[in-house]
């Protein structure tokens, strides 16, 4: 009989054992295709095998409460289809920070809410021409350190902020912005930095106010579309601003070009193109092939931004809010 319960408690033993090694070892979780987050306990080693054997395959890496990682030398040079970081909670620092964000520019979605090691007033972002969405809540952030984020990524179409008390937002440069949703949650704006934003915001269809304790208590809501911010604009008697949107009348050079039939456009594209290169390799003959090669170059290294933004732009970002409301 005795026999029996060793072999039963022995059995149970290297069960739950095994079972604890199994789970030990899941350090990474597959959300979905492309999708994979680390779990809290996850370290350095666990990431750079991550990396070295999926890194092809990442398009959103989610780090948050991630304690024991090691930002120093992080290499994500091997995620070429990385599209969306989350650091938050983690105590990354501003220098290891710039180092990701030079390696991967091509970023749209930067989560950093909470990573209270970061020093916004030496954080680069001047890289990330397609960031559209960035989290900076619970943050020690200032009014200062904001302005020159917003006029280095005017672009930026979702912007978090919740409980980020270092900032006024009536010293807030608001204007060339493509802001349609901000996340103000418990942050100490006034009713005329509240003014300023919705004159200067025209895009705006989600305003997190929640918890706003120095606005009055009916604007303490969340407007989730853009006729509630509409009314709201109206309740505080600024529907008619001037910095609302405007289309302005396109000048005559403008007009005519818009007038042209698609054939006529496509002609002058091309010739514009052309031209310059038939020129090159008649005024370089004698390097005919290295002149087309460079002149073409300089080209596509300009049009090629141009060509990935318009491609963010014709893909709708679709805006989600991080927190429960």
């Amino acid at each position: 009989m005795n026999k029996r319960y060793i072999v039963f408690a022995l059995a149970l033993f290297a069960c739950f054992g095994g079972l604890k090694d199994i789970n030990a070892t899941e350090m990474v979780e597959l959300v979905k295709a492309g999708e994979f987050k680390l779990n809290e306990s996850a370290t350095t080693e666990d990431l750079i095998k991550l990396i070295q054997e999926k890194g092809a395959q990442i398009v959103e890496l989610d780090f948050s409460k991630c304690k024991n990682i090691d930002f120093t030398n992080l290499n994500l040079s091997g995620c070429n289809k990385l599209q969306t970081l989350d650091l938050s909670y983690t105590n990354i620092t501003t220098e290891d920070l710039n180092k990701i964000i030079s390696s991967r520019p091509e970023l749209i979605c930067l989560y950093l809410d909470r990573c209270n090691k970061l020093d916004f007033a030496n954080l680069n972002l001047n890289g990330c021409v397609n960031l559209l969405n960035l989290d900076l809540s619970y943050t020690n952030i200032t009014t200062e350190d904001l302005n020159k984020i917003i006029s280095s990524r005017p672009e930026l179409i979702c912007l978090y902020l919740l409980e980020c008390n270092a900032i006024d937002f009536t010293d807030i440069n608001w204007s060339k912005n493509e802001l349609e949703a901000l996340y103000l949650n418990s942050t100490y704006i006034t009713p005329d930095g509240l003014k300023k934003i919705l004159a200067s915001c025209p895009n705006l269809r989600t305003l997190d106010l929640w918890e706003c304790k120095f606005l009055d208590e009916k604007y303490r809501n969340c407007y989730q579309t853009k006729e509630a911010i509409e009314e709201l604009k109206k309740d505080l008697g600024i529907e008619n601003q001037k910095s609302l949107p405007i289309n302005p009348k396109p000048s005559w050079l403008v007009a005519k070009w818009q007038a042209l039939s698609t054939p006529w456009k496509w002609a002058l594209g091309i010739g514009a193109v052309a031209i310059p290169l038939i020129g090159a390799c008649i005024f370089y003959k004698y390097k005919r092939s290295q002149c087309v090669k460079n002149l073409s170059g300089a080209i596509w290294r300009r049009l090629a931004p141009l060509l990935r933004r318009q491609k963010l732009t014709n893909q709708p970002l679709v805006v989600q809010n991080r927190y429960q409301i």
